[in-house]
């Protein structure tokens, strides 16, 4: 139940908290990483800088990009729908 795509994605709306969920540590700990390492970018960059933006388009990008992925880890394999939906004879 706690493992659907559905709640998996709904959960990492707090980033890295679907990848605790899946027991994922190590992808949780390098997505609080890169999303700390940005934000420390943005606000030690100087004011309208490209560094900036540039690192607030990248914290976007992994926080996204870490939804996507835990959504996809959560998803059962297709071979093992299959199996379930049609035996082979």
């Amino acid at each position: 139940m706690f493992q659907s795509p559905l709640v998996i994605g709904l959960i990492s709306l707090f980033p890295g908290l679907g990848y605790l969920l899946l027991k994922k540590w190590r992808k949780a700990i390098i997505t609080w990483g890169l999303l700390l390492l940005f934000v420390t970018l943005f606000f030690l960059s100087p004011v309208e800088s490209p560094f900036q933006k540039i690192s607030a388009q990248l914290f976007f990008m992994v926080w996204i990009g870490q939804i996507i992925f835990s959504v996809n880890l959560a998803r059962p394999p297709k071979e093992a729908l299959d199996a379930h939906i049609s035996p082979e004879i």
